[in-house]
């Protein structure tokens, strides 16, 4: 279990990245690039859809665990109004989008610090009606690959602002790779200078956690991410929190 804040908070130095984009951050609350074959002539090809499984026992939890085995209901693209999606051939991002759906989920959140920038923390807690995820670029992973990536969790679902937790991390500078894949930067975001990692062990299947053993205290992979707000004139920049996550993406048939 990852420590509390007063194991973390000598962290944040190198927390924060305050380079931001509204473009960006406001075209993860709708869709992400379309697919290139799709956007080609002829007949398209829609997304491979996908269900996303949030594992118990972290700060981001499913609203709902089966009655039976106590394990969380996955969010299914389809039902209950989810949308799951890869966007092969454009972005490889992975989608879950819940505006419309009768399921939300859960993100307990832990003040840190402001980082390097004046902030206005929101209070420890936890949102209830967490509804979108994107994982950057994993849509050719090859099977066996790890990657390190970006992250966003937005919550407060509505079509004018969005409040989003960001892990907008850059290495493209850093040799100390092990051999993981890195996000090919692409633009810039507000939050976090962390990423998140991401396995692929299977044709069908990712995990993503926001740790990874191989990072132990090199201080790229973590759970804390940037609360930050896009508002109707302006942002907000909420900080640094704890904010951990694991998930399991699966291809649907």
């Amino acid at each position: 279990m990852y420590k509390r804040r007063h194991s973390i908070v000598m962290m944040t130095a190198v927390a924060v990245s305050m380079l931001f984009s509204l473009t960006s951050l406001f075209g993860l609350a709708g869709l992400a690039a379309p697919s290139a074959t799709a956007q080609g002539k002829g007949k398209p090809v829609p997304n491979p859809k996908v269900s996303v499984t949030i594992l118990n026992g972290l700060d981001v939890s499913a609203d709902k665990v089966d009655a039976g085995t106590g394990e969380p209901v996955p969010y299914v693209d389809g039902v209950d109004g989810a949308e799951a999606q890869i966007w092969a051939g454009g972005s490889e991002d992975m989608t879950l989008r819940l505006y419309v759906s009768t399921r939300k989920f859960n993100v307990r959140h832990l003040f840190i610090d402001c980082g390097s920038s004046a902030c206005t923390p929101v209070a420890d807690g936890t949102y209830t009606n967490g509804w979108f995820i994107n994982i950057r670029q994993i849509g050719t992973m090859a099977v066996g690959e790890t990657k390190w990536t970006r992250a966003h969790v937005m919550v407060n679902p509505s079509n004018k602002t969005s409040t989003s937790f960001n892990w907008c991390g850059d290495l493209s500078f850093d040799p100390i790779t092990f051999g993981v894949t890195l996000l090919q930067t692409t633009n810039t975001c507000s939050g976090s200078n962390y990423l998140v990692s991401v396995y692929r062990s299977s044709s069908t299947d990712w995990t993503v956690s926001t740790s990874d053993p191989r990072d132990s205290g090199l201080l790229h992979i973590a759970p804390i991410s940037g609360l930050l707000q896009n508002l109707t004139r302006g942002t907000l920049w909420n900080g640094i929190y704890q904010t951990s996550f694991q998930l399991h993406i699966h291809l649907l048939p």
